[in-house]
Order: C-alpha cells, then sequence, then structure tokens
C-alpha cells in the first residue's frame, strides 16, 4: 500500500516558518499589553497615638465654654468672689491677680534677660510694697499669669520651656509653698486636658467644689481664647489608656467636643447652674469649725472660749499651719496619682517631687503637734 503519511514540499515548508517568525511575537506582545482591571485597597498612614495613651489624661466634664478676646480675659472670666480677681494695669500693661481681702497681689513682668518672673506685693499702710520677686525651684522658666488659691499655698501659672514644645507655647504649672525656705516647691506641668500644643493661659480650682476654669487659645483664632467651667473629682480621675480607644483618648485630651465629656445633660445643666451660683456669690460662707482638746475635760469649739492672749495667738497660727498642711498634703496626693499614670523621665522627676513633698509634710505635722501642746500650755497657766 503506498505510504500515507503527510509531508511538506521545501517551498511551502519555508513560507510557513517565515509566517511563524513574524506572527509569534505579535502575538505574545498583544497577550502582554492584555490586563484585568485590579482595584488597589488605599493604605493610609498609621495614625501615632503614643501620646495619648502614654501619658495620663484627667476626667473631666465640661459643662460651659465660651470664646473671648485674649485682652478680655481679665473681666470676662466667671470666678466667686473669695477666689480674688483679676484687673489689667493700664499704666504697666499687666494682668495682676489680687486677692478676696484687697491685700496682696501677684503678677509677671519681664527681666533684664527679655524673660518674665512672678512678683507679689502687700498693702501696708493704703500703700502697696515694692514687688518681690517670688522663688520657684528646680525649673527655668519663662513665667506668666500667676493665680494663687484661697489656701495661701497653691500657685498655678502658665510659663514656656525649652523642654515642653521647644518653649514654642506655653503650658500651665502647678507648685506649693514653702514656708521655711520661703519659696515654691518644683512645679509640675498640668497633665491633658489642661495642656495642650497651644497656649494654655490659666487654671483655676475652686478648692471648696468641684468646679475648675480652664483658659486656652487651643483651636481659636489669632487673639481669641475659649473660658471653660468644668468639674472634675477630688482627687483627680484619669481616663482608662487599657480600656478607652486610643482615638477617644486622644479627643478627650484635645477637648475636641464638650458634649463628649457629658454622662448625662441633666448632670451637665446641674454643674453650669452650681457654677453660676458659686459666681453670684452664693457659696457656704468660708468659715473653719474646729475642735481643739484643751485636757481630757475641755474641748474649745469657738474662739471666744480661749482665756489667754498668748494662747489665742498660738492657735491662730496652728490654724495657718493645719491650712499649709491640708495643702501640702492634697499636693502630694494629686503628685501620687499623676505619678502612677506617667511613664519614663515625667515620672522620675515626680518621684523627687514627691519625696520633697512627703518630707515637708511630716515637718509641717510635728511642728502642728508641738504648737498644740503650747497652746495647752498658755491655757493651763489661766
Amino acid at each position: 500500500m503506498p505510504n500515507k503519511t503527510p509531508y511538506l514540499n521545501p517551498l511551502t515548508a519555508i513560507i510557513l516558518l517565515v509566517s511563524l517568525t513574524f506572527t509569534l511575537p505579535l502575538q505574545a506582545q498583544k497577550r502582554r499589553t492584555t490586563k484585568k482591571n485590579v482595584t488597589h485597597k488605599e493604605v493610609k498612614p498609621e495614625i501615632d497615638y503614643s501620646e495619648w495613651t502614654d501619658n495620663p489624661i484627667c476626667r473631666v466634664m465640661v459643662a460651659d465654654s465660651v470664646v473671648v478676646d485674649v485682652k478680655d480675659i481679665w473681666k470676662s472670666l466667671p470666678l466667686p468672689p473669695y477666689m480674688g480677681k483679676l484687673s489689667y494695669e493700664k499704666s504697666t500693661g499687666r494682668l495682676v491677680f489680687e486677692n478676696e481681702f484687697g491685700d496682696q497681689r501677684m503678677f509677671s513682668d519681664l527681666e533684664a534677660g527679655g524673660t518674665s518672673a512672678i512678683y507679689r506685693q502687700t498693702l501696708l499702710a493704703d500703700k502697696w510694697s515694692e514687688p518681690e520677686r517670688i522663688t520657684i525651684n528646680g525649673g527655668q522658666f519663662d513665667y506668666s499669669n500667676p493665680f494663687p488659691m484661697p489656701d495661701g499655698q497653691t500657685l498655678y501659672f502658665a510659663a514656656r520651656d525649652s523642654s515642653d514644645h521647644e518653649g514654642t507655647c506655653l503650658s500651665l504649672y502647678t507648685t506649693t509653698y514653702d514656708s521655711e525656705t520661703q519659696s515654691y516647691l518644683q512645679p509640675q506641668r498640668l497633665p491633658m486636658p489642661f495642656s495642650s500644643s497651644d497656649d494654655d493661659l490659666y487654671y483655676i480650682d475652686n478648692e471648696s467644689d468641684t468646679i475648675a476654669w480652664l483658659v486656652t487659645t487651643r483651636r481659636q483664632p489669632s487673639g481669641k481664647a475659649c473660658i471653660y467651667t468644668m468639674r472634675l473629682n477630688k482627687p483627680w480621675e484619669y481616663y482608662d489608656a487599657e480600656t478607652t480607644a486610643p482615638e477617644k483618648l486622644k479627643s478627650l485630651g484635645m477637648l475636641n467636643s464638650i458634649a463628649e465629656t457629658w454622662t448625662t445633660e441633666a448632670v451637665r445643666n446641674a454643674v453650669a447652674e452650681k457654677a453660676r451660683s458659686l459666681v453670684a456669690g452664693n457659696s457656704p460662707a468660708q468659715t473653719r469649725a474646729f475642735r481643739f482638746v484643751i485636757s481630757d475635760d475641755k474641748i474649745y469649739t469657738s474662739f471666744d472660749q480661749f482665756s489667754s492672749e498668748e494662747g489665742k495667738r498660738l492657735f491662730a497660727d496652728y490654724q495657718d499651719m493645719q491650712k499649709k498642711a491640708e495643702a501640702t498634703a492634697r499636693q502630694t496626693d494629686e503628685y501620687r496619682r499623676l505619678y502612677h499614670n506617667s511613664y519614663g523621665e515625667t515620672r522620675s522627676r515626680l518621684a523627687t517631687t514627691i519625696a520633697d513633698s512627703e518630707t515637708r509634710l511630716a515637718e509641717l505635722r510635728a511642728s502642728i503637734s508641738a504648737l498644740a501642746n503650747e497652746i495647752r500650755k498658755a491655757e493651763g497657766r489661766q
């Protein structure tokens, strides 16, 4: 049988080979340029929340806020009469704090080096004494806006410090007076939300209540400031960074929304009404009841019960020393809670401050005990 296996003649094979040489690359190129439509998910940059999760944020409830001109803060700040007042001194351009009785003043003023220090004056025979520069230990600051508390021991102020936001803004600090050295202890920066990356101008704590005021320029146009009226627990409480979402911690730390700080609107309204009542001067009289044991069968509850002039004089010193001890104890507790919620360098600084404060408190309590015995001896001689 004839062989039926197909074959190509030479001419046909050459033509086929040339055809493949030109068509195969074109087909391969066509396959390479045909792509499927692939949707790529946009990758957003990760937000760094470490500033809000690694630093303490005090729990507050903001009842009200009002925006004012910075130059008008002194007349716009709503304060109870017993907290003192701010005034503007035209001759010097200074904002001056004056206590309730009008016999003590405090203000900041420029020094020769271009930085500001805090000064105080006392009214003597209807004339103000020469300004006396106060000493604040442990910090090189550019001081402004001092506001002492009625206890005479606690001082809040604003300052610029090169270690804090590179000195570009004012932050708020607190310190306590040490009568032994006649100076103030090393100040501590207030936690968020009282401090921010903008100018924070005043923090004023109504010690006999839970109402406080914060004045800050955060998120305000140039020349404007916001006055927040808020409630906070005593001692201060802090948000739990482990159970609170980082983005919420950031919002709370920046006071982005005052409604976010409310428990209920009814509670918010009650706090706002309480603040208005305090400002109107409707707070209880700031009197100090006492119970002083003279002997097993004699207890004084009234200043009129003292029978000796020496006893009266010593008891006045005794009450003043008690106020200092109470203020020191309160400040020490705040330092401890801040230490518990702090990390790194802040915690190291606080450890030193707490040790100093505890030493001072122990000394005050020993002096109070010794003074009490002197009072009993003075009364026993009558």
